[in-house]
């Protein structure tokens, strides 16, 4: 009875493992979902929006995309829109962005790395496809409050391991 529970427990953690690897693969992107944690992109994304990234080549991105960046020594990333392109020379790596959330006054130059006006294409994780508004929340629960995630998994653990078949 016991190894049956375990199997169910295996069994699930496996279903939401190729469900993620599917998404990357669907997505042509390493990181197909982020939650929105500010409402930087009100009144567009609210704080716990869950947003469907996809990969789009930086020749392609357009002004007034909505990009997924993340900034190399911070752990968080942002969501923002272009406002403005800076064409490099030769490659694509040499192209740039100036972004701003919408609901911002100044644009993120301040959130760039030290010395640069701009966002190098290399650091846009992704832009995004499709949102599905407060779905996201409970992941920022879960990281504003550890106990709140240690109940919830408790909580599903237990209803697995007591759970029978009919």
């Amino acid at each position: 009875m016991l190894v049956f529970q375990i199997l169910k427990i295996l069994m699930i953690v496996t279903s939401g493992l190729t469900m993620w690897h599917f998404l990357k693969v669907a997505a042509n992107n390493d990181s197909p979902v982020v939650v929105v944690l500010s409402g930087s992109m009100e009144p567009g994304f609210h704080r716990g929006d869950l947003l469907l990234l996809a990969h789009k080549d930086p020749n392609d991105m357009e002004i007034g995309d909505v990009v997924v960046y993340n900034l190399e020594g911070k752990m968080i990333p942002i969501v923002h829109r272009i406002h403005r392109i800076i064409e490099g020379e030769e490659e694509w790596e040499d192209r740039e962005f100036l972004t701003k959330g919408d609901a911002n006054q100044e644009y993120d130059t301040w959130l760039y790395t030290t010395g640069n006006e701009y966002l190098a294409a290399k650091d846009v994780v992704g832009t995004v496809r499709a949102y599905f508004p407060g779905l996201g929340y409970a992941t920022i629960l879960m990281n504003e409050h550890p106990w709140a995630r240690n109940v919830l998994f408790g909580f599903l653990g237990l209803l697995a391991l007591l759970g029978h078949d009919d």
